[in-house]
């Protein structure tokens, strides 16, 4: 975490038109955060022959010739316009600067930059359907653990696809399930004043994902969980209403758990709850709060899913 935590630093204080070296990576990996304009990005040093000019959305991947503590350096660079998701881009760029065991990275990426580029351009422009995917799966996957340690549990505590305050509700304990493929964020979005809450007691649960051939899908989670006596009519229903839909691809794709962390909802944990409020005539009239928390330094406990 030490890479991207350098780089939201560096985000946040660089200046514009401004160039800033990354520490973590050595002399031998010379590597960057820029503020070009009004676009945040990362570059790296590549021969002068090496020519790319690639864009997405708001993501643009090109080199150019920059002026850098007093020398010229052709830098392939990676930057974003969009200031609202600053904090999430700099997991992204860890992954662009991440150098690998002996650098093999770093020499992929100078060697082939466009590999990495079609690589990354697939994912981000199908960012809301893999979102959705492994958000589905982070919930199913956990339904899953509830259930090996309560069979009690059943598709009837499951409320996040019927729209209930929290992911999952037994008895008085509620939990909210986060997800994400990106290995360097922990960055999660809160989506209304009720699904972190200090009133009731609950957990936060982060699931991080890496996608791959050989892992676990949607649709294996689904015959597990049938296997121990759900109806599958009753979890086709709620994925359907998440956008899973039956014999879909997204139910197919397939992905390894890389860790599960468990944060209890306590005084701790840093939770925006109107409720607690003093100002309750003015609270009326917010119809909804989104917010950003960063799980970074945060107490939580590890938790161990096993999907066979």
């Amino acid at each position: 975490m030490e890479l991207v935590e350098e780089i939201r630093r560096k985000f946040a204080n660089i200046s514009i038109n401004n160039a800033s070296s990354i520490n973590n990576l050595g002399e031998l990996y010379n590597s960057w955060v820029l503020r070009i304009d009004q676009k945040y990005a990362v570059g790296i040093e590549v021969s002068d022959n090496t020519e790319v000019n690639e864009s997405f959305s708001n993501v643009y991947y090109y080199t150019a010739e920059l002026s850098v503590e007093s020398k010229k350096v052709n830098m392939l660079i990676l930057a974003s316009s969009g200031e609202e998701f600053r904090s999430e881009f700099a997991g992204i760029c860890a992954l662009f600067l991440e150098t690998g065991i002996n650098g093999e990275k770093r020499k992929d990426i100078i060697n082939s930059p466009l590999n990495w580029w079609e690589k990354w351009k697939s994912l981000l422009g199908n960012k809301n359907v893999t979102q959705s995917v492994h958000g589905a799966l982070g919930e199913l996957v956990f339904f899953y653990y509830l259930k090996q340690n309560d069979r009690n549990i059943s598709c009837e505590n499951w409320g996040g696809p019927k729209g209930n305050s929290h992911d999952f509700q037994i008895a008085n304990y509620f939990y909210e399930v986060k997800s994400s493929i990106i290995k360097y964020n922990d960055i999660v979005n809160i989506s209304g004043q009720y699904q972190l809450t200090k009133e009731e007691a609950g957990s936060l649960i982060f699931i991080k994902f890496e996608e791959v051939n050989n892992g676990i899908s949607i649709e294996q989670v689904v015959n597990l969980l049938v296997d121990m006596g759900e109806s599958y009519h009753d979890i086709n229903k709620l994925l359907n209403a998440m956008g899973m839909l039956e014999k879909s691809q997204s139910r197919k794709k397939k992905f390894r758990i890389l860790e599960a962390r468990a944060y209890n909802i306590d005084e701790s944990f840093p939770v925006i709850d109107v409720r607690n409020l003093n100002s309750h005539k003015l609270i009326e009239h917010v119809l909804q709060l989104n917010y950003k928390i960063s799980l970074t330094g945060l107490e939580y406990r590890p938790i161990e899913i096993k999907i066979p």
